[in-house]
């Protein structure tokens, strides 16, 4: 078990760095004591969670904020960037597919949290966006 945000905690401090050099606030929305299953590999999420809060971090506006939250079985990261254009979404965990917005990434963030996730016997989904900012869910296995 691992109890409000700890699992998500130990991902966040690898960017800070980032979001400070991008002016963007990092906030961890999971209910203090609250305790959920941890996959087999713990490895393997913070991977996944990692990837998808750098790349939350790298779509935020200067001054924006990335929210990662807790919902049951559900791990959600929301950024306040452009969001991924339809056209775009049914490719976007595809090795080597970028954002439309540039930016300094490779194009791996999302296929390496796709993977981490299917491996755990989970998932990543990436819900429409209603325009502004964009919602990455890491579904954890047995939900």
């Amino acid at each position: 078990m691992w109890t409000s945000g700890s699992s998500a905690a130990r991902s966040v401090p690898t960017s800070p760095p980032l979001a400070e050099a991008r002016g963007v606030t990092l906030r961890c929305e999971i209910p203090e004591g609250r305790k959920q299953p941890l996959p087999a590999s713990a490895f393997l999420l913070h991977i996944a969670l990692r990837n998808l809060v750098e790349n939350a971090v790298q779509a935020s506006p200067e001054g924006g904020t990335v929210r990662i939250q807790c919902d049951g079985a559900v791990v959600a990261v929301e950024d306040d960037g452009p969001g991924i254009p339809e056209a775009l979404r049914a490719r976007a965990c595809e090795r080597f597919v970028r954002g439309t917005q540039g930016g300094d990434g490779s194009g791996l963030g999302l296929a390496i949290a796709r993977a981490a996730m299917e491996r755990l016997g989970g998932g990543l989904e990436l819900p429409p966006s209603a325009g502004k900012g964009q919602r990455a869910e890491l579904h954890l296995p047995g939900a």
